[in-house]
Parts: C-alpha cells; structure tokens; sequence
C-alpha cells in the first residue's frame, strides 16, 4: 500500500460478478484496493459489515489524509429519486428497497454518495479525457459526452457540460434508447422490456449464444475462435459461419445502441467499455465498423467511438471522484 496522500476518498463498486473497494485521490490514481465475489455477501447487512470492516482497517492509522476521507457506493441498480433507496437492481435482487448508502455510512460513521455503476464509470472515463495536459493524447475537450458499459448487465451514462447526468429516477426498466430490436422476434428481457441491448449483448447473453454453437467455453472460446478464423492463413468452415454471424449481429445490436445515445445526448464523443469489452475486443471492432455508415444528427457531425480507458477500474474510481464533488449528482 502506497503512503496516504491529500484529497482521498473511498470507492465502492458493487458488480454482479465482483464488489471493489479501493482508496483513490483526486487525480484519479488508487492508492490501495480490495476485491471479492459479490456473492459471498448475500444480505445487505453482510455486504454493509464487509464493506464497512476494510475501510475502518484502512482508516487505522492512515492519518489525517484518510480519517474524514468520504465514500462514494456504485450500485449496478437504478435509485430512487431522494438518492437514497435503490429501486430495481436486477442482477442483485436482495438490494432493492435498502437504503444501503445511508446505512454504509451510519456503520463507517463517513458520508456516502450514493451513485449508480454507470454514473460511476462514466464519470471517471469522462474525468480520464478531459484531466491532464494539452498534449496528451488520451486528453479529450468533450462537452457531451456518453459512455456505454457491456458487462454482466448493460447500462449507459452521459456527462453534458461537465456535469454527470441523471438518468435513473425511480426507473424500473432500461432506457429506451437502450432498446435495440423493436422486431416481433425481440427477446424479452429481465427488466420487462423486449429488444434490449442486454438480452444480446451482455455478458450472459454472449455466453449463452457461444454455448448453443458450440463453445462450451463461453465467451473466451467464442473470441479465441474469432482470433484463429480471422488469421490471414486461416479458411472458414460451415462451423465458422455461426461464429462470425453471431459477432456481427452482437456488433450491430451494439452500434445501434451508440448510435442511439448520439442522437439522444448529440454526443460527439461514446466510450464503450465494460467486461464484454475486455474479454472480447473483436466484438468492439464490429461495433465501430458500420457505425460510419449510420445518420448523423445534423449539427453534432461525426461523433467518436472509443474504447474505454479504465477498464475494471473505472467504477471505484468513478465513486471515489463522485463522492469529492462538492454537488450530488445532477442533468
């Protein structure tokens, strides 16, 4: 662990898959971090009293730079509009209805900023873009900016005019501009929707689709076959077909998806992140491909498509950096 610095906060990231606790300062940076599965906590009262253990651990002894130092909690749910219940958290049904950030705090006896994962995420990619120098090259002037995050569920955020927008009150379903198929073939989907991005695209749905073709392995079978099928030396097979029909509709489901979010938030610049992503770059290059080729609204020109910067980073720090902001979270 590296020696405490000034401006710090804790970041919190409950993940479907893994909660991530990290210390991080103002520029982004982590000092320290923590992970576990998500599901060795199965009440809220578990998760608070873990959560609420590394911290006071952290804490001891860490000096003024971390005694008062706040707490910003990423939930991948939608909240209510008080910011303080979350309202339908579908991948960790045992939330909803808690008021987890007032109880956190009340337990680690710190102020807690209750934020959802894609507020999180996408305020860090956006912070990661527009801090730093001049000349760096990851250094973005972005006044509209959207961040669309694949990973075990799918969700979305934007940040106009440096401010992160809000996008959840008292929601109970995705947005609809999350909605990508509106085909009398459109799956149904957890959230009571039919056509969204998530019942084609995320982590679940991929894994799904790998193993009905054929790769018992997943999602990483899926991207090791793209690799092998996609060398210059390589022939394709009838077997072949599934998997690059399956990476195009999956890239078209998602290049609809961003080009929705241009036109709703007339973003000139959408980062694509999450654990899809990573584990499976072939299918952002789908993605991007015919993305060229789709209508523009007239007066936003050609927005950029970017991959995402921080990786599984990105929400704890997105928290900690919520959780320093002197206002909440506001559009």
């Amino acid at each position: 662990m590296s020696a405490w610095v000034s401006n710090l906060a804790f970041g919190v990231d409950i993940g479907g898959t893994h909660t991530r606790l990290a210390v991080v300062d103002a520029r982004g940076h982590i000092h320290a971090r923590r992970r576990w599965s998500t599901s060795e906590t199965q009440t809220p009262e578990e998760l608070i009293r873990r959560l609420a253990d590394a911290i006071r651990q952290w804490a001891v002894g860490g000096g003024a730079a971390i005694a008062q130092a706040p707490i910003g909690l990423a939930v991948p749910a939608t909240l209510d509009e008080s910011r303080e219940r979350v309202v339908r958290c579908v991948n960790l049904p045992f939330l909803e209805g808690q008021g987890i950030g007032n109880a956190l705090g009340h337990r680690a006896n710190r102020r807690v900023t209750l934020c959802t994962d894609a507020e999180a995420a996408t305020w860090a990619e956006y912070v990661a873009r527009v801090s730093g120098d001049d000349d760096d090259p990851h250094v973005t002037r972005v006044n509209r900016f959207a961040h669309l995050r694949i990973g075990t569920g799918i969700a979305c955020g934007a940040v106009i005019d440096g401010t992160p927008v809000r996008l959840d009150q008292d929601r109970r379903t995705h947005l609809p501009f999350l909605v990508v198929d509106d085909s009398s073939m459109a799956l149904p989907c957890r959230c009571g929707l039919c056509g969204c991005l998530e019942t084609i695209a995320s982590g679940a749905a991929l894994e799904a689709s790998a193993r009905e073709i054929g790769f018992p392995e997943g999602l990483d079978g899926l991207q090791a076959a793209w690799r092998r099928i996609s060398a210059p030396s390589s022939s394709r097979g009838p077997a072949d077909r599934d998997v690059v029909e399956l990476l195009e509709r999956t890239g078209s489901a998602v290049a609809q998806a961003i080009d929705n979010l241009v036109r709703h938030f007339q973003a000139s610049v959408v980062c694509v992140g999450g654990g899809v992503v990573d584990r499976a770059p072939s299918l952002m290059s789908r993605a991007i491909a015919p993305f060229n080729g789709i209508a523009r609204p007239p007066d936003a020109g050609a927005p950029g498509v970017e991959r995402a910067l921080l990786g599984d980073d990105a929400g704890v720090i997105g928290a900690a950096l919520l959780a320093q902001r002197s206002t909440p979270v506001g559009g």
